[in-house]
């Protein structure tokens, strides 16, 4: 895509799904899942984003990111600019 491309729609959802039955790793207990979606429409280019974290992962989308990447006069949509899904930091782990 080419010119100038405007992100008109960032949009997140809330997802709450339960469990099977209770869950527990010795530290803490769930009976459900949550994930947050993550919609950002630009041109004809839909991209799609998601993760399990509580819904308060969704006013960061809605309150900080949708401002950041609805820019207007960006040279390519940002959408396609991102084109490849970067290694995740795993400096924690070490």
């Amino acid at each position: 895509m080419s010119g100038k491309q405007v992100v008109e729609r960032v949009e997140s959802a809330v997802y709450t799904v339960a469990t099977d039955g209770p869950e527990a790793d010795g530290t803490l207990a769930w009976d459900s899942t949550t994930l947050v979606l993550a919609t950002v429409r630009c041109g004809d280019v839909t991209g799609l984003g998601y993760t399990y974290a509580p819904a308060a992962a969704a006013h960061v989308i809605d309150d900080l990111l949708a401002g950041v990447v609805k820019q207007d006069g960006q040279d390519e949509c940002p959408i396609e600019r991102a084109g490849h899904v970067p290694e995740p930091d795993t400096a924690w782990a070490r």
